[in-house]
């Protein structure tokens, strides 16, 4: 009954759709249209789309209304793709997420998704379709050619821009604290450590007992930041199982007044080899320089590991291994060198969601010994696709290590986006976050909430 209702609101739906609009005037070939075979007209649509004649081939398939399901179906994939050879991506992208947004189990219009975005090089989201569909067949070639769709986007040539940029009204955005003033016993964790620096905040003639008020600069500030981004790169196909990436960053952040705002350049380098249809390692080597209106603050140089493994059509491994030196500039006791290892597990649940497992452990170890710390990390994250809408959020927990204190982070993340939107080619996106730390320094606990309003574009 769930499948006939739904095939019976895909029917009434595609039925009434406003296609006509999409359509050029008719000349003489209206005639023979009109005497036509549903079945004659797609072919001909097939035809007219493939020696590119697209316009064509939208006034052929909105001639007039298809009655059968299945041909309505292929009638809006062939629609799409007449609109996407025609350059109107989102309009194309819409029609079939309309058609996915009434029944996710469609694999027809989710392939011509897929294809669609692939042929966009929109490769994050071409992937995801891919998977999904992977995960939903049972017929072993089909699984073959997916593999070898998702094969492609690892190591075809392609040159990749992206720029886009963000508000953030965000509260704490300096990890202040939120007390107005403090006692010995919020700045260290032990008896000794409260006593020593009663004395020494004694000597200089502050009482702890009394309370000591916070600055302006270590209370929590709330304001807005201004973020905006451009990548821009090529990937170059050394052979049909491997290909080599040169990509270049720029991140521009600006604080309030009381924070300088920074400019971050990074670059990064390496090979992506296909080990076979299941299997990928990326290796790169990254460099990265922070810089404010003064000076270079700091850089860092490090190397990366990452290995891909398709366990089956619904589970997915992700291994990640990464080792940093990060030099700082202003405050030599902020230089670290830090390595970190991570793995996560995507399983596929059905044909608009996945649920992710997350795991990892680091270690740093910085000039200043006191800073050094270990942190074990766990995390939780799912993504669906609604009607209108694709979500992805997520949970994770650290706890941190160092020789003096122990911290408890927790961090949840949800991101909105909506596809069919479109303005002058970039799509929005709402990200929410929270964060707390809780450490057993009492005046290190801090906590803040950041909504991001932004827009990206992919050329």
């Amino acid at each position: 009954m769930a499948g006939f209702a739904a095939s019976f609101a895909l029917v009434i739906w595609l039925v009434v759709a406003p296609t006509i609009s999409h359509a050029e005037p008719l000349t003489t070939a209206s005639v023979s249209l009109a005497k036509m075979q549903d079945a004659e007209r797609l072919e001909l649509a097939i035809y007219l789309i493939n020696n590119q004649q697209a316009h064509k081939a939208i006034a052929v398939i909105t001639f007039k209304k298809f009655t059968k399901v299945d041909q309505i179906i292929a009638a809006q994939n062939l629609l799409a793709e007449a609109l996407f050879a025609l350059g109107k991506r989102i309009e194309a992208y819409k029609i079939l997420r309309d058609i996915l947004a009434l029944n996710p189990a469609i694999a027809t219009s989710r392939f011509k998704l897929a294809q669609l975005l692939f042929a966009a090089q929109d490769d994050m989201a071409a992937k995801r379709q891919f998977e999904l569909l992977l995960a939903s067949s049972k017929d072993d070639d089909v699984q073959l050619m997916l593999r070898h769709y998702l094969t492609q986007i690892n190591v075809r040539k392609k040159w990749f821009f992206n720029v886009g940029g963000s508000v953030v009204p965000q509260s704490n955005f300096n990890g202040g604290s939120g007390k107005n003033s403090y006692y010995c016993e919020d700045i260290a964790a032990t008896a000794a450590g409260v006593a020593n620096w009663t004395d020494l905040l004694a000597s200089f003639g502050l009482d702890c007992t009394q309370g000591i008020p916070l600055s302006s600069a270590q209370k929590a500030q709330s304001g807005l930041v201004l973020n905006a981004h451009a990548t821009l790169g090529y990937q170059f196909k050394l052979s049909d199982n491997s290909a080599w990436a040169l990509r270049a960053t720029g991140t521009y952040t600006q604080y309030p007044s009381t924070i300088p705002s920074v400019l971050s350049l990074a670059f990064s380098t390496g090979p992506t080899l296909q080990l076979d249809d299941k299997t990928s390692l990326n290796l790169a080597t990254n460099l990265s320089l922070a810089v404010t209106t003064t000076a270079i603050t700091q850089n860092r140089m490090g190397i990366s590991a990452i290995f891909d493994h398709r366990l089956s059509p619904t589970l997915g491994l992700n291994l990640q291994a990464n080792l940093d030196k990060t030099s700082n500039f202003t405050n030599n006791d902020y230089s670290n060198l830090a390595a970190t290892i991570s793995l996560t597990g995507q399983f596929i649940l059905d044909n608009s969601s996945y649920v992710k497992l997350m795991g990892g452990i680091s270690t740093a170890k910085y000039s200043q010994p006191n800073l050094s710390f270990t942190a074990l990390r766990a995390g939780f994250g799912i993504y669906k696709e609604f009607a209108e809408f694709i979500t992805y959020s997520d949970v994770n927990i650290t706890r941190k290590y160092k020789a003096l204190e122990t911290i408890m982070s927790y961090e949840v993340n949800l991101k909105i986006s909506n596809k069919n939107l479109d303005f002058m080619g970039f799509s929005p996106e709402i990200i929410y976050s929270y964060k707390k730390l809780d450490s057993n320094i009492n005046t290190n606990d801090t906590s803040g909430h950041s909504v991001s309003i932004g827009v990206t574009r992919s050329f």
